[in-house]
Parts: C-alpha cells; structure tokens; sequence
C-alpha cells in the first residue's frame, strides 16, 4: 500500500489490518503527497515498489 501523509488516507493505509494479513507486505507513506502519490513522485514511487519487488524476489528465488 502506498499513499502519502493526507488524512484519512495515511490513517486509512498506517492503521489498515491489509499489510498485517498479507505476508510480506508493506505500508508505504510517501511525504508532501496528496492522494495521487504516483502522479506527485513517481520518482519515488517506482523506487519504493522496485525495492519491494526485488525483496519478494530474493524471498522467492529458487536456492541451489
């Protein structure tokens, strides 16, 4: 989940049961966003869920 510091969206994603269910997910509060945080800093964003994406992938990779 991403969203950035506007309340109640960051409220909403900080206190969602979501990243707590979902084994190896993550709350991503993103600052000086609104509701749109991957129109405002897709820079940041993209780094945040590319990071996300290799963890999971490292977790995943086959072993040998």
């Amino acid at each position: 989940m991403v969203s950035g510091p506007v309340r109640p969206v960051s409220r909403a994603c900080s206190s969602s049961p979501v990243p707590r269910l979902i084994p190896g997910a993550r709350a991503e509060i993103v600052a000086a966003t609104g509701h749109g945080p991957q129109i405002d800093h897709p820079d940041v964003v993209n780094a945040r869920m590319l990071s996300f994406m290799e963890d999971a992938d490292s977790l995943t990779a086959p072993r040998g």
